[in-house]
């Protein structure tokens, strides 16, 4: 019977990629084709070189399949889902698919496909960030916070900014848990803080520690910054000065930030020069090429590579 086919291979494959699942949901449950096939196989994009595993999955039903143009993303269903002890399912929309595969996206051109195990490798990376779907509200950001702590007073640094955003996340969470709890209507003060940041698609990816020219130890908050909307020069400037005053007063030990903007578009100068003037007028920025060098530009130009020649922005 049908059934117990159905059920024979999803006890198969439950265990068996256990760890390709996690990563899909870290994601938000889905995962382009193309990007499945060059996480798996060394970078490569024949999409016959996946085509084996990805029938495989469908037999057992954990996985469903949509068409966006000559491309197709995979959809995590609900048996993954119970089987990793998410309650719920994926809602995709066009949000939700273009910061997933924006956020891969800069994993792949990383090189983690380089790994000997690239997707247990992908899966430490992603889940030192706070950029993790499927996870209580705040959660993220309270493991993050957790490990930067023990990080800095190991080293002898203070940790004041870190525990109060660790207890602005905790609130966070505990509101979570309540029926009459609406992610749109918070019951907290309208202080920007690291979940108001993820809002915007904004997040501290980590910290670097290295020697200064002076032989000086410094430290650099590295933040992430995806651009998946329509925003404005000017918007984009007040962005990314609204996250580094958030993010050098959590950090403190004169921490300073490093954004590295990341987008399906293709290079657009004009734009960045735009956003370099803007940032220049601030005073964190105003000395010569500050701007520049602590603000990064990543154009991905994925309307044919990823999407099979429909325009990221037309997708809603």
């Amino acid at each position: 019977m049908e059934s117990d086919y159905v059920y024979a291979m999803q006890s198969y494959c439950l265990p068996k990629y256990q760890e390709l699942f996690k990563v899909i949901a870290n994601l938000g449950g889905c995962i382009l084709r193309q990007q499945l096939t060059r996480l798996l196989f060394k970078n490569r994009t024949d999409y016959s070189q996946a085509d084996a595993l990805v029938k495989k999955l469908l037999d057992a039903k954990l996985v469903k399949i949509q068409y966006i143009g000559r491309n197709s993303v995979l959809i995590l269903t609900y048996p993954v889902f119970r089987y990793l002890g998410i309650p719920r399912t994926t809602n995709l929309n066009g949000t939700r698919l273009k910061l997933s595969a924006l956020i891969l996206e800069k994993y792949l051109r990383q090189g983690v496909w380089r790994q000997d195990d690239p997707v247990t490798a992908l899966r430490k990376r992603m889940e030192k960030t706070s950029a993790l779907f499927f996870r209580p509200l705040g959660e993220p950001h309270m493991r993050q916070l957790y490990a930067l702590m023990q990080a800095f007073e190991e080293r002898g640094l203070s940790t004041d900014g870190l525990r109060y955003q660790y207890a602005r996340a905790e609130k966070r969470m505990e509101h979570g848990f309540r029926k009459e709890y609406s992610r749109h209507k918070i019951d907290l003060t309208k202080e920007a803080d690291l979940y108001t940041l993820e809002r915007k698609s904004i997040y501290l990816t980590g910290v670097k520690e290295q020697e200064n020219e002076y032989g000086r130890r410094e430290l650099t908050g590295i933040v992430d910054v995806y651009w998946i909307s329509n925003l404005e020069a000017i918007r984009m400037a007040e962005y990314i000065i609204e996250a580094k005053r958030v993010l050098e007063s959590t950090l403190q030990n004169d921490c300073g930030t490093q954004f590295h903007i990341y987008s399906h578009g293709a290079e657009d100068k004009a734009y960045t020069e735009k956003v370099y003037s803007f940032l220049e007028q601030y005073p964190e920025y105003v000395l010569p090429d500050t701007a520049r060098q602590q603000v990064t530009f990543h154009f991905f130009n994925t309307r044919r590579t990823l999407f099979g020649g429909v325009s990221p922005s037309t997708i809603k």
